[in-house]
């Protein structure tokens, strides 16, 4: 963040809270402008004036540096999925995989974090599973305990994100990797994709 964003970042705050702030002297002012240029620095100008619209209009308090953080992490890779939600992506590739597929192989989870309990569980075993209700508690209790820390690593990281993160844009669907087998025609491979792009998975 340069000079210049981290004194509109301040001005934005001192109009968003005027109660709050009507009391700081000028040289507190210039004492926060500089916190804040120095904790937001790795941050470009564009993603702090972004975080800080966020935290105007959902902190009733003066935001700290941390909150302006979290909303930057928020804002490049989305809220914090549910565990719940995130063993959806499980239940649908085991439907439309099965055992004799390999995720990181034949196919990749878009969300890293998937992918790390999933590998942790040992996707086989999942696959067989005939416990569904224990697997899923399971699963969540390591999706949100990996979600938590990689989230506050990312808060503190360069740029505010972590490639252990999915981003914003990811729809949760699982990829198909496609890798053309010997003697398959063009026309067959051109097949195989269409169908795939059809049933709502994306190609790598």
């Amino acid at each position: 963040m340069t000079d210049d964003q981290a004194k509109q970042t301040m001005t934005t705050l001192l109009a968003a809270y005027p109660v709050e702030t009507r009391n700081i002297s000028g040289r507190e002012i210039a004492a926060i402008v500089e916190a804040y240029r120095n904790g937001l620095a790795d941050l470009d100008d564009e993603l702090v004036q972004r975080a800080v619209d966020v935290v105007t209009k959902t902190s009733e308090r003066l935001p700290t540096i941390a909150k302006i953080r979290q909303a930057a992490v928020e804002l490049q890779h989305g809220h914090r999925r549910p565990g719940g939600d995130a063993w959806g992506d499980v239940v649908a590739a085991i439907r439309r995989h099965g055992a004799s597929k390999t995720p990181g192989v034949d196919f990749v989870f878009p969300d890293p974090l998937v992918a790390r309990a999933v590998d942790r569980m040992a996707w086989r075993e999942l696959c067989l599973s005939t416990n569904q209700v224990a697997d899923r508690a399971r699963f969540i209790e390591l999706y949100d305990e990996y979600a938590h820390g990689i989230r506050t690593v990312a808060q503190v990281a360069a740029g505010a994100t972590h490639p252990a993160l999915p981003a914003a844009r990811d729809s949760g669907r699982d990829v198909l990797v496609v890798a053309p087998r010997s003697g398959d025609s063009d026309r067959h491979i051109a097949a195989a994709i269409a169908a795939r792009l059809s049933a709502g998975v994306r190609i790598r």
